[in-house]
């Protein structure tokens, strides 16, 4: 127990049930009336969370090993953000030209010509859609054959 006071946001160092050091940030400190106690709730390096008792042996960080913890985490929850945007980024169709075509003939083959190019062009932009902008042209696309639509 350290006679420092905790604030949201400080590193301590800690021994876990484990019986290893673990560093944490604070996340919030909870007062429980049952046990006339504070209750630690941390956020860990690894992403994972825990709960020590105010009570409990810690020591408060460092102020530069807290800045080196800091940019620690924030770097890893950067990295975890980076690799979900990855995962929603890839595609799941793969469209190859023939089967484009054949799709895009049989959609559009009872349309007005007009009509025609606009849908066969929205179907054209999502096939190889990689951003919102493409798929607003396609939007865009499909509003135009809808005003033409006769």
């Amino acid at each position: 127990m350290s006679k420092e006071t905790l604030k949201v946001g400080d590193w301590i160092q800690y021994i876990a049930i484990n019986g290893q050091s673990q560093h944490g940030k604070v996340d919030r400190l909870v007062e429980d009336m049952n046990e006339k106690e504070t209750r630690v709730d941390l956020k860990l390096l690894n992403g994972q969370k825990d709960s020590i008792w105010i009570n409990d042996d810690w020591i408060k960080a460092h102020p530069n090993a807290s800045s080196l913890l800091d940019e620690k985490y924030n770097e890893r929850n950067e990295q975890s953000n980076d690799l979900q945007q990855r995962k929603r980024n890839k595609k799941i169709v793969q469209w190859s030209d023939d089967i484009k075509l054949k799709f895009t003939e049989r959609v559009i083959q009872d349309l007005s010509p007009l009509a025609a190019y606009h849908i066969g062009n929205a179907i054209d932009l999502l096939a190889v859609a990689e951003s919102k902008e493409d798929i607003e042209q396609a939007r865009w696309s499909i509003q135009r054959a809808y005003e033409n639509w006769d």
